[in-house]
């Protein structure tokens, strides 16, 4: 299949056949099934924590948690209600608010731009 001449031969090639397989002499030892000792004290194995049944629920440490009442009333007896929507608005910066202050509809035609160089 492939030239001998690339490959090396195998080392464990033989040309002397195997020898006769020995027979057994007679019956091997009797082979008896494993018995313990002594029985495990209770079911589960080692009892390390790994083969035990669920442990039952423990008291919780901490107190119940508090619940919020459903209807909560402000000072004038109404039920509060958030208002929906955006909690923010815009805010434009102080310079901005001083330019408004001083160019309106009146005297916006009469500004003159002042650059500084």
């Amino acid at each position: 299949m492939h030239p001998n001449a690339l490959f090396d031969g195998n080392p464990y090639r033989s040309d002397k056949s195997l020898p006769p397989m020995k027979k057994g002499a007679g019956k091997g030892p009797d082979v008896k099934p494993f018995k313990p000792s002594s029985p495990s004290k209770q079911p589960g194995g080692m009892k390390a924590g790994t083969f035990d049944t669920y442990p039952s629920h423990s008291n919780d440490p901490y107190g119940l948690k508090y619940k919020r009442p459903v209807n909560v009333v402000n000072k004038t007896g109404k039920t509060f209600m958030p208002s929906t929507g955006p909690k923010s608005a815009p805010i434009s910066s102080v310079l901005q608010q001083n330019v408004i202050k001083s160019i309106n509809a009146q005297n916006y035609r009469q500004v003159r731009g002042i650059t500084y160089g």
